[in-house]
């Protein structure tokens, strides 16, 4: 299928993360439940004007005030 696609003229897509962002993300996948990168990486995006990054600020903390907090196992 994807050599079909190739042949009727479509690209194949790539996508190519710059050094920055490879490290903001490895920091989220290190330790996904910490706040601080996400934000970080949530203004990295707002600053690019990508809508991302407002998408990710409209989210709630999860290590303050959530309900898994306390080092409890989520559901």
């Amino acid at each position: 299928m994807e050599r079909q696609a190739e042949a009727a003229g479509y690209a194949r897509a790539t996508m190519v993360l710059e050094s920055n962002q490879q490290r903001l993300l490895e920091s989220i996948y290190n330790d996904p439940r910490a706040d601080d990168a996400r934000r970080v990486y949530a203004d990295w995006l707002v600053g690019r004007g990508d809508p991302r990054g407002e998408f990710m600020n409209s989210w709630p903390q999860t290590t303050t005030g959530s309900q898994w907090s306390n080092g409890s196992s989520k559901p």
